[in-house]
């Protein structure tokens, strides 16, 4: 009887350290179709009265997280074209009489060190052109066997996002990730609470409160060497032209303009087309841009007439 209810106590225990554990469990990371349903709710929010239309069109379209088909936000890596760095873990297998399997983390200095083949230089270079150099070392030590490399894990580093975002300063990144998923994270937590002093100030002399909403097409991403590139996150959803999302580097600055709907330049498509709408104006903007972005004609239009109403018009 002394057994049994040591068994039952056990059991209880465990039972509630289990319950604990799930409901201290952190929620799952949102996934890309969420932030991406996020981003553009927030945005056709701003424009008020005008932006509701809008919001209602996007629902009607169904592109809940749910049914909105993913876009290709994290595609297999291209050995070619991906620039390895300090923090990069590099596996290389070797196959012969004995098997054998190295890990090895790139170093600050941007040295890959792998017992018994060698030390490479591997920040700058390609993961196929390592892969070459380190190939031609292992078959000099192992010659009868196969080789392969591949990238472990890719480094995470930091990059600066400022303007129109509820927390500006640094997000964490890599190089897989594209400059939807940093603004997504700098606007999903709030901004550091005040310490008692900024408490007792704010208390004293109240600042009006600011009205921030973040462009979404006309985001610029600043690169460490000087260099700059476009963001425009409305026309990537819609149209999933990746030159507009970017990947991050390390050192890149995303800097977000406020939209200011008083002196904002806007454009609009109207009529026969999925999702008619107002948009803010980017310099890049063509009516074929526009076009894609409102998904296309829908199934009741003449596309000769609407394509020669748009040919000879010049509101745009």
């Amino acid at each position: 009887m002394t057994h049994f209810f040591v068994l039952a106590a056990l059991l209880f225990c465990v039972f509630l350290t289990h319950s604990q554990m799930v409901q201290g469990q952190t929620p799952p990371a949102p996934s890309a179709d969420e932030r991406r349903s996020s981003i553009m709710r927030n945005y056709f929010s701003a424009f008020g009265s005008q932006g509701q239309g809008s919001l209602d069109r996007l629902n009607a379209l169904s592109l809940a997280p749910e049914s909105f088909q993913s876009l290709p936000l994290e595609e297999a890596i291209n050995p070619n074209e991906y620039v390895l760095g300090s923090g990069d873990v590099v596996e290389v297998n070797v196959f012969g009489t004995v098997p054998l399997t190295l890990r090895s983390m790139i170093s600050p200095e941007g040295l890959l060190s792998l017992k018994t083949i060698g030390i490479f230089e591997a920040k700058g270079k390609s993961l196929a052109d390592l892969k070459k150099e380190v190939e031609q070392a292992a078959l000099r030590q192992y010659k009868s066997s196969s080789f392969a490399l591949s990238l472990y894990q890719p480094r995470s580093f930091f990059v600066m996002v400022s303007g129109a975002v509820s927390t500006k300063g640094q997000q964490i990144a890599t190089p897989l990730d594209r400059v939807d998923k940093v603004f997504y994270l700098a606007n999903s937590q709030g901004p550091p609470p005040p310490d008692a002093a900024q408490a007792v100030a704010r208390r004293l002399y109240p600042e009006p409160a600011s009205i921030v909403k973040a462009s979404l097409r006309n985001i610029t991403l600043r690169h460490s060497d000087g260099s700059t590139e476009a963001v425009d996150l409305i026309r990537y959803f819609m149209t999933g032209d990746r030159r507009f999302n970017p990947r991050l580097r390390e050192g890149d600055v995303i800097e977000v303009p406020n939209l200011q709907l008083e002196n904002m330049d806007l454009v609009g498509i109207d009529g026969a087309v999925q999702l008619p709408a107002l948009y803010e104006y980017s310099r890049f903007d063509s009516l074929s841009t526009l076009y894609k972005i409102a998904l296309g004609a829908t199934k009741k239009c003449r596309f000769r007439t609407c394509a020669n109403h748009a040919s000879h018009s010049n509101w745009l």
